[in-house]
């Protein structure tokens, strides 16, 4: 994800730390929605709204956020 879209969406920007990939480990993981698009299928929201929608539930200190570690 673009820095940019980091900050906008989390009023701070993120670091990323990139580290090797583990064994039995997918190095690398690409969404490509081109499949959802040839049968009609279009995005509800843009990238920087979808986050919007969800990062509360990442802040500790947002009401009502659920621990990352709780989520199965």
């Amino acid at each position: 994800m673009a820095n940019g879209s980091r900050v906008l969406v989390t009023g701070a920007p993120i670091p990323v730390e990139h580290v090797p990939v583990g064994n039995g480990e997918m190095p690398a993981v690409v969404v490509d929605i081109s499949a959802a698009r040839a049968i009609g299928g279009r995005p509800v929201l843009d990238l920087e709204t979808g986050l919007a929608t969800v990062w509360p539930d990442f802040d500790p200190n947002h009401p009502g956020a659920r621990a990352a570690e709780t989520r199965a």
